[in-house]
């Protein structure tokens, strides 16, 4: 029985992220998580496909075991992008596949900004980007002005206690216990601060970037992810492919990686013909 190879490491920046023993003749699977995630959502992806594959999973600013800074401006996509960047670059990887859950599509979207050419492909998991036409995005927005100021001077910790996904329950989207509780242990000011960012956020073109073969995944039941943004993103993507999981809602990602991972095998199988059994 093959071992784990899966270890922790921290760039001098306070960025963490967790990898296995990289190969070099390995094609290389980036994980970036979704809004109040961390790295630890990813474990059950990590382990399966770290037999075949390089794997790395980060924590970006403001999330799990990841810095958590005084300043506002430093919970932006593009600073998260960066820092995801540099972890990239310390680990000498120059092209990769991404799996991106949600609000990562945001840091997503700048990295490519940065270094496109790193990206082979993606797999895109109940993709959110702000859609300012509807009264949700309008209402959240004016909140996040007003509430914004009210925190901005408040003092952050070193250490949050993580998400325990092996321990949480499969709930609705909308389930205020584990809505609190997420928040909390991502930090309230991280917390205000990482949505006052996504709501003002802007990439008119942004779909131009997505030029690569794309898996979006999302559920039948969303709450937090209207159906029809993800066929209108899927509509503007060349060489897109949208799978819709009926009976299922926005939180995926740990609860149904039984699902997920083989679309995700299968993807890459049929687009590299990476994977042989």
């Amino acid at each position: 029985m093959d071992l784990s190879t899966l270890s922790e490491k921290k760039t001098p920046e306070g960025s963490y992220h967790q990898k296995n023993e990289f190969k070099k003749k390995r094609e290389t699977i980036v994980f970036l998580h979704g809004l109040t995630g961390h790295s630890g959502v990813w474990k059950n992806y990590l382990l399966y496909f770290e037999k075949e594959f390089n794997v790395l999973a980060p924590d970006f600013v403001g999330h799990g075991q990841s810095r958590r800074p005084y300043d506002f401006s430093q919970y932006s996509p593009k600073v998260l992008a960066a820092e995801v960047s540099n972890i990239l670059r310390e680990e000498k990887i120059n092209s990769a596949h991404f799996i991106v859950h949600s609000y990562a599509l945001l840091v997503f979207l700048e990295l490519l900004k940065i270094n496109k050419g790193v990206v082979r492909s993606a797999v895109i998991i109940s993709p959110y980007f702000p859609n300012r036409k509807t009264w949700k995005w309008k209402v959240s927005r004016v909140l996040s002005i007003l509430i914004a100021p009210l925190v901005y001077f408040l003092p952050t910790r070193k250490k949050y206690p993580l998400v325990n996904y092996e321990e949480e329950r499969i709930t609705s989207d909308l389930n205020l216990k584990r809505i609190i509780s997420d928040t909390l242990k991502t930090g309230f000011k991280s917390y205000i601060a990482l949505n006052y960012h996504s709501l003002k956020y802007r990439n008119k073109n942004y779909l131009d970037l997505i030029t690569f073969p794309t898996l979006l995944i999302c559920g039948g039941l969303d709450r937090i992810i209207p159906l029809s943004d993800v066929k209108e993103i899927s509509g503007k993507i060349k060489n897109s492919k949208v799978i819709i999981l009926e009976q299922n809602a926005h939180v995926l990602v740990y609860p149904y990686s039984h699902k997920i991972i083989p679309l995700i095998e299968t993807f890459m199988r049929d687009q590299k013909n990476i994977y042989k059994h």
